[in-house]
């Protein structure tokens, strides 16, 4: 399976024109479906020959334009990484990105085995010390994908699919705890040194995770909601009876307006990119997510008993939600260090990759 890179990276609009050059709408070519034909995004997993007998998957990953992901049992084609490491040189120079960006590795997708049988998928790439990413409401570990480049020249990046999203399964009841217990074992199963890191409500729950792991070496926190603060019960019983009802469209947009912070242009501009299917698939996860949250409290016993140094990280234009949250841990995580995102908001892992990225090195590599 591919990974095409999409508009916001440097190869996305090289990478249509290459494939429209190559296969123009109306000529024949010859395709077969993966052994699951669709992912849990509802996109096609497919192989394609062209009509001269290329193997088009292939050739995509030799010119650079696309990573190879191995998602068992769709493994019929791991060869095509070999193509994907004689590339690197090219998509690295033409990045402009130095000889770390040539060092990548393919990524692939595996799972760890939760405390209730929920499977959590991990997809992992980089070389080094083990990072564990956990991602926000509302999304899944897409979230991650222009930080994740950026970190794995100095880690082994492991992006996680909270439960019930993405490649993971589910759980008939949801219990915030297990979420803790979810991203605990992924920690443990990654082995010696690994750190941890949560966005937004994935912080929440990575400080969570933290009370859980007597060894972990080092967390960070980008505007984790102390609790409370997210969303009221008249709101999320809206969304829920909207996403009921197959209307998931103006629940994205007033989720990301007035839980992200983002203004409108913004909300348009994202709501043309393809992640906007994504994001409507994960939906239904919402309203348990802001139940959940609404309902707790920040646990300062806990959170006090966490010595790991901890990177507490916030937007000077974020939300108050987020600026008052970020403070509530800072204040009770023993060994905490602040630090501010100049000029980004709630959703910096996407408007400043390079930003982000530099800070959890910073902190992380110590």
């Amino acid at each position: 399976m591919l990974e095409v890179y999409g508009a916001g990276e440097c190869f996305g609009r090289r990478a249509s024109a290459f494939v429209t050059r190559t296969a123009p709408l109306g000529a024949t070519v010859r395709y077969r479906l993966g052994v699951d034909e669709r992912d849990r995004y509802g996109r096609a997993l497919a192989y394609v020959w062209l009509a001269d007998g290329r193997f088009l998957n292939r050739l995509l990953v030799a010119r650079g334009y696309a990573e190879p992901l191995t998602v068992p049992p769709n493994i019929e084609y791991e060869d095509v990484s070999c193509a994907r490491r004689r590339a690197r040189g090219r998509l690295a120079a033409g990045c402009g990105a130095g000889s770390d960006a040539a060092g990548r590795l393919a990524a692939v997708l595996r799972h760890v085995t939760s405390s209730d049988g929920v499977r959590i998928a991990c997809e992992v790439s980089g070389q080094g010390p083990p990072v564990v990413l956990v991602h926000g409401a509302g999304s899944a570990r897409w979230s991650f994908d222009a930080v994740r480049p950026l970190l794995e020249s100095s880690f082994t990046v492991i992006a996680i699919d909270r439960r019930g999203h993405g490649d993971s399964t589910d759980a008939g009841e949801y219990e915030l705890r297990r979420e803790y217990e979810d991203v605990a074992a992924v920690v443990q199963d990654a082995g010696e040194g690994a750190v941890l890191m949560g966005h937004s409500y994935g912080g929440l729950v990575a400080a969570g995770a933290a009370g859980l792991l007597d060894e972990l070496r080092r967390l960070a926190l980008y505007e984790p909601p102390m609790g409370g603060v997210l969303a009221d019960p008249a709101t999320i019983d809206r969304w829920e009876r909207l996403i009921e009802e197959g209307d998931r469209d103006p629940v994205v947009r007033e989720f990301l307006g007035q839980i992200g912070g983002y203004d409108q242009p913004a909300i348009d501009e994202m709501a043309r990119t393809q992640l906007w299917d994504a994001r409507k698939q994960v939906t239904p996860t919402l309203p348990r997510e802001l139940r959940a949250e609404l309902a707790h409290r920040l646990d300062c016993d806990a959170l006090a008993a966490v010595t790991a140094p901890a990177l507490l990280l916030v937007g000077t234009e974020s939300p108050g939600w987020a600026t008052h949250s970020t403070e509530a841990y800072a204040d009770v995580l023993p060994n905490a260090e602040k630090r501010l995102l100049e000029g980004q908001g709630h959703g910096a892992n996407v408007s400043a990759p390079e930003l982000l990225a530099g800070e959890l090195t910073r902190f992380l590599s110590k």
